[in-house]
């Protein structure tokens, strides 16, 4: 191609198909007077030779100067012809919302869409002509819901329908949902054996699944086709498979040892006569992962002790509390000075009572006030006192509470409070996998069973968690710049409550101060009902949680705001979970599968979509891909492709995993890590004490697996139920956002403007303190 471009006048009508989008495609208009449809195609023609006569002037010697004084025909080079082209109407591709395409185009569109002057295959081929465009500008969802409307057309060409599924596949693939891509594949290679592409997707999807096994089994029987891949990929597995049978038989053989270990222990329980309720062995509390009582060198019972200030959303966990410890000698050290958040001074040695139900009766006079010293192992033969702080946490932050809301609506309906309940994605795909259901599914039964109860609103929680991923960005981009390392995230509680007690000073000034996507949303909903012109005491605002310690991030102070009547409101009243959303089944005796689907409310005009929809990443958020992928891009984008696929690396475990982004020498120049459980939190605080952390980002849940194995998610009924996998496996099927996570996109500009004009800019930001340490008898650890 020349400086200048000339243009013949084979130009088709079809070319037109390249700028359709799927939108457009379902809103056609049906034509169906035939004479009218051939004026159409006349005047098309007519429209096209007058187009064609335009361009052949505009690239001849003989064009006038445009208005600008420049001659039209230096307009049009080789590098802007496709934009300058654009601008007539009959080219124009702009697809905003609110933009008017010429009447012709329109009814071009319809002639390429009537299934009265189409065969099937022309309308499949027709569909799959605008995915293949959409997939070529990696608009993938686009490309999914052409690939999908071709799908509807059931052609009966078997190897048409072969290749669609196949294409349909391609873009699932790059969404990464590779579920829905090996389901698209195979059903493509059922169709049409000898379609190898369909083959070949079906094994990468596979190994992206960790189904190592049925990768191996489809590149060993479909050897003899010689295929480079496939050899490749069978050498892959056949490696990954041995991996994961040594890892079963080394974990056989630990389960077996930690049994062994355990009916001991549990042999020693029982020759004391202590009456314990749940499993000796695991814990329902983030901070207390991997602990559990175990035998001291002289075969005494050491146990791991969590104590509770509910009042204030505070807590202590002792690590290792002997049988012959008492709790008034740990007392009375553990408040020799006040704590800080003990601002009402409640918690002094002298007014502190431990008391005990014994159980059996005692002989001796009752209520008779003096000192007792109670031992931990008497503590835990009791038949089950509660004290009145346990009973505050119970009552304030529970489905017990939610239908006393429910109750108070019923019988004071000119006082009622609105009732809002946000769902988390993670809890949505934990009770997916328990009834078997998707999660868009799952998700709407929720819905309907909420909205039976009484419930006005029930939301997701992804947008708040878009504005929580968008601040992340912006504050490391503002620490990476002031080169203040490591940043660690800080939407798990259980972690933040561990970093501000247990190594304050150390810890607290990495944290992130950007809010989880829970507080958000509790900001989010009260400007939602400030729209709808209600004040935020008539608002009753629910979460649904994978974690216990998300009651306490709702209760933490700072996790309030003011409204017009400087009253101050928690961003979130009560928070739920998985587990007790079942009890709430039981006990209204509801089987979820069987309910009607209620699509999600939408907590703002701007989206359209009544779809869930997740962000890139892991199932705690997506927080290290996301931060990654915007400074890789905004600063290193010599070494870093938009939407390249990222390479995690597992390190110590699967809960300790690494991402960086080298130049071309081998230097890092971002290192990020995604941190689970804390035993792999340790380790990373040892290095920050000794100064060897190199990660720059750092995602850290206090649970293993992170968020998706939170320890509220809904149980197996069996310890070989492969729930959790189930779980992961629905969380990566839920669709990603087309929203783009970019402060700088027109969108995402226009929900600021909306929801958090700067100067509220604030309300997304937390303060964490650390907690000055008092001198224990032992070491207080998370």
């Amino acid at each position: 191609m020349a400086n200048n471009i000339g243009f013949s006048s084979a130009l088709k009508i079809t070319d037109l198909n390249d700028f359709i989008t799927p939108s457009q495609t379902k809103n056609m208009s049906e034509t169906n007077d035939k004479s009218d449809k051939q004026k159409i195609r006349e005047s098309a023609e007519e429209s096209l030779k007058q187009l064609t006569e335009e361009l052949e002037r505009l690239s001849s010697g003989d064009a006038m100067p445009g208005p600008d004084g420049q001659p039209l025909r230096d307009r049009w080079t080789e590098d802007n012809w496709e934009q300058e082209m654009a601008k007539h109407p009959f080219f124009n591709t702009n697809p905003n919302v609110g933009y008017e395409s010429s009447p012709l185009v329109d009814a071009l569109r319809d002639l390429k869409y009537d299934k009265e002057f189409n065969s099937k295959e022309e309308l499949v081929n027709s569909y799959r002509e605008d995915g293949n465009e959409n997939f070529r500008r990696k608009k993938y969802l686009w490309a999914v819901e052409s690939y999908s409307e071709a799908i509807k057309v059931d052609s009966e060409d078997n190897a048409l329908m072969s290749i669609v599924y196949n294409n349909r596949s391609s873009a699932h693939y790059y969404l990464q949902n590779y579920r829905s891509s090996a389901n698209d594949a195979i059903k493509a290679y059922e169709l049409d054996s000898n379609n190898q592409k369909a083959l070949i997707r079906i094994v990468l999807c596979y190994f992206e699944l960790k189904e190592y096994s049925k990768c191996l089994e489809i590149c060993r029987n479909n050897s003899h086709l010689k295929l480079d891949l496939l050899s490749d990929y069978e050498k892959k597995a056949s490696i990954e498979v041995k991996i994961k049978e040594r890892n079963e038989r080394k974990d056989k053989t630990e389960t077996l040892k930690r049994k062994q270990i355990e009916d001991k222990i549990q042999s020693v329980v029982n020759e004391r006569g202590v009456k314990f309720m749940g499993s000796l062995f695991d814990s329902i509390h983030p901070a207390a992962d991997g602990k559990h009582v175990t035998l001291d060198e002289s075969g005494g019972l050491v146990w791991p002790v969590l104590l509770l200030y509910p009042e204030y959303g505070e807590s202590d966990f002792i690590e290792m509390f002997a049988e012959n410890h008492t709790f008034i000698q740990h007392l009375n050290v553990m408040f020799a000075e006040f704590a800080d958040w003990d601002t009402k001074r409640k918690y002094k040695p002298n007014d502190i009572i431990a008391c005990i139900k014994p159980i059996e009766k005692s002989k001796e006079k009752k209520n008779v006030k003096t000192t007792v010293e109670i031992s931990l192992g008497d503590c835990l033969a009791c038949s089950g006192c509660i004290t009145s702080a346990e009973t505050v946490l119970i009552e304030q932050q529970s489905h017990e509470e939610l239908y006393r809301i429910i109750d108070f609506n019923k019988k004071n309906p000119n006082k009622k409070r609105t009732i809002v309940v946000s769902m988390s994605l993670q809890s949505m795909a934990s009770i997916a996998a328990k009834y078997r259901l998707s999660v868009e599914s799952a998700a709407q039964k929720m819905s309907s069973f909420f909205h039976s109860l009484g419930v006005d609103y029930i939301f997701d929680t992804s947008l708040a968690q878009h504005f929580s991923l968008i601040e992340s960005q912006k504050e490391f981009m503002d620490r990476f710049e002031k080169k203040q390392f490591p940043v660690l995230s800080s939407v798990c509680p259980g972690f933040v409550c561990y970093a501000e007690k247990t190594h304050g000073e150390l810890v607290v000034p990495l944290l992130s101060r950007v809010k989880s996507g829970q507080q958000i949303m509790g900001l989010l909903v009260q400007q939602f009902l400030k729209d709808k012109k209600l004040t935020t005491s008539d608002v009753f605002h629910i979460t649904l949680m994978p974690c216990y310690d998300k009651k306490l991030e709702a209760t933490r102070s700072g996790s309030e705001f003011c409204d017009l009547s400087d009253d101050h409101k928690k961003e979130v009243d009560i928070v739920l979970t998985p587990i007790e959303l079942e009890v709430m089944l039981n006990k209204e005796s509801v089987v979820l599968s069987e309910l009607s689907d209620r699509p999600l409310d939408s907590i703002t005009e701007d989206s359209n979509d009544p779809h869930i929809t997740s962000h890139l990443g892991s199932g705690s958020g997506g927080y290290v891909e996301n931060v990654f992928r915007f400074m890789a891009a905004k600063y290193f984008d010599s070494y870093y492709k938009a939407g390249q696929q990222l390479e995690y690396k597992v390190l110590r475990n699967k809960d300790f995993i690494d991402l960086t982004l080298e130049d071309e020498s081998g230097n890092k120049l971002l290192s990020f890590a995604i941190i689970n459980g804390f035993r792999n939190i340790q380790t990373l605080v040892q290095r920050i004490k000794r100064k060897t952390c190199h990660y720059q980002y750092v995602e850290v849940m206090a649970c293993p697996s992170g968020c998706l194995n939170g320890g509220a998610q809904v149980r197996p009924e069996s310890v070989d139920e492969p729930l959790l996998e189930r779980v992961e496996e629905l969380y990566k099927s839920i669709p990603i956002t087309s929203l783009p996570v970019d402060s700088q996109h027109k969108l995402v500009i226009d929900l600021y403007d909306k929801h958090f004009p700067n100067e509220d800019n604030a309300k997304l930001y937390a303060v964490f303190k650390a907690v000055p340490k008092t001198k224990n008898l032992i070491n207080v650890n998370w």
